[in-house]
């Protein structure tokens, strides 16, 4: 009987050690190239034609109900004054959660800046540096969002946002603290 918990003892002692190399060796391969530079945002003038306000909850059913073409499944919500972005990422054949905790911030050109204040994978805690490079180059975003590991953020380009040649939206106010989002349609 002795022998059996030595045996049961000694696997489960090496699986650990096998999935802990599996996931520094996961974490190490998403470093930072140094080849990133920090993106810096263009002004671009136009004057507004419509200026549209919403909420938390109205932002919230949009993103669940939009027809988003992604080749995963992804929860977003909203936490105080945070964004909580879940998925799952595959690990040695397992599907492991992992969350992202945001910070939004309107930029003076009318972008939405997320800085990224904490990831974890499954319990662990991961270098934020690490991610967003890594996310960058493997992530299939659209042009209009970039991922700036110089900052430790992601950049969403709400003015680039393609509505035909002649406007484009600017975001005003994104404070999640008071639920009040606004933005403006604008012609150049």
């Amino acid at each position: 009987m002795k022998n059996r918990w030595k045996l049961a003892f000694s696997v489960l002692f090496i699986f650990n050690i096998i999935v802990g190399i599996s996931l520094f060796l996961f974490v190490r391969s998403l470093s930072v190239d140094g080849d990133f530079a920090s993106y810096t945002e263009q002004p671009i003038e136009g004057e507004t034609l419509l200026e549209v306000s919403s909420n938390k909850e109205r932002l919230l059913h949009l993103i669940h109900t939009a027809d988003i073409d992604a080749d995963y499944e992804f929860e977003v919500d909203f936490e105080g004054e945070r964004v909580r972005y879940d998925s799952t990422i595959a690990i040695l054949g397992q599907q492991i959660g992992y969350s992202i905790f945001l910070t939004p911030e309107v930029s003076e050109y009318g972008n939405l800046s997320l800085y990224v204040e904490q990831v974890q994978v499954g319990f662990f805690d991961v270098p934020v540096s690490m991610i967003l490079s890594g996310l960058g180059s493997a992530a299939d975003f659209p042009d209009w969002v970039i991922s700036d590991p110089g900052n430790e953020r992601i950049l969403v380009q709400i003015t680039e946002i393609e509505l035909g040649e002649s406007y484009f939206l600017r975001l005003k106010e994104f404070n999640l603290a008071e639920d009040q989002i606004q933005m403006e349609l604008v012609a150049k």
